[in-house]
């Protein structure tokens, strides 16, 4: 996954279905998708963002500004702080009891000059960095809450700072079933429904590759690579921390137990997914 080379090209024949469904469905009382599925260990004992830290390419004697609307409770921000002392992170937090647990944690690590934190909507960020640009825009698993992402592109495109300036995307995707000619509909009819369950559940478009492809080269990004893997495969890289995180997450945060486990095979359609956009 260390090299996201994958050049993407703009392909008309794209299914459009589940961004459809989450732009015209109401939020319900689901759960949120905070980085409980696409951690990546390449040895059992790396750090949990050890692999993002590497993907942003940072150096010990440049500073940098960078801007993180990921959906990690601020501990992305919080990690980056402690790797390096020359970064200023902003980030954006459209939860206001997230906000103020955040704010209370940074505050109390001392964080508050190094990472500053916003209340706000997404769609909101033109009016908070009027004049800011950015040498890192970090969008981890929170692509899939943003609501008309074709003017959200548009907008983080133009807060990038220079030619060297990136943005680095992670997101959990579709594998796009519906477009496969070697499935009869009914079969594609009862993935779809169970698809759509998973949107609604999670309150998270996880729409296809290829539709986030067609929004960035809308906006005229120039370069868009990625890499995508079965979200399976991170299964075997996974530490006891992350199988004990996994099964918490199944039996007491989503309160599932063993008979509900034939509503989740839909899990295997599943991928994660890494862009890097300029």
């Amino acid at each position: 996954m260390k090299n996201i080379n994958q050049v993407q090209k703009f392909n008309i024949n794209t299914n459009y279905l589940y961004d459809d469904f989450y732009e015209n469905h109401k939020a319900g009382k689901g759960k949120d998708l905070i980085g409980n599925l696409g951690i990546i260990r390449y040895n059992f004992m790396d750090e949990i963002y050890q692999y993002e830290m590497e993907i942003l390419k940072l150096h010990k004697d440049k500073d940098y500004e960078i801007l993180n609307l990921s959906l990690t409770y601020c501990n992305f921000d919080i990690y980056l702080a402690n790797q390096l002392e020359n970064i200023t992170i902003y980030s954006i937090i459209n939860n206001l009891i997230d906000y103020h647990r955040c704010k209370q944690k940074i505050e109390s690590l001392d964080l508050s000059d190094r990472i500053k934190i916003f209340y706000s909507k997404y769609s909101d960020i033109s009016n908070i960095f009027k004049e800011q640009k950015f040498d890192r825009i970090v969008l981890l698993e929170s692509i899939g809450k943003v609501k008309n992402r074709f003017e959200f592109c548009g907008k983080i495109k133009n807060l990038l700072k220079n030619e060297d300036s990136f943005i680095y995307l992670k997101t959990i995707v579709f594998k796009d079933l519906i477009l496969d000619e070697k499935l009869n509909k009914n079969i594609k009819n009862e993935l779809f429904e169970k698809q759509k369950y998973m949107i609604s559940f999670w309150n998270y478009n996880f729409g296809t590759n290829q539709a986030i492809v067609n929004d960035l080269h809308k906006s005229e990004f120039t370069s868009i690579k990625m890499k995508s893997i079965p979200i399976y495969y991170l299964f075997f890289t996974y530490n006891i921390e992350d199988i004990l995180n996994a099964l918490k997450l199944y039996f007491v945060d989503l309160g599932m137990g063993i008979n509900n486990l034939q509503n989740w095979y839909i899990l295997f359609t599943l991928n994660l997914s890494h862009f890097i956009i300029q």
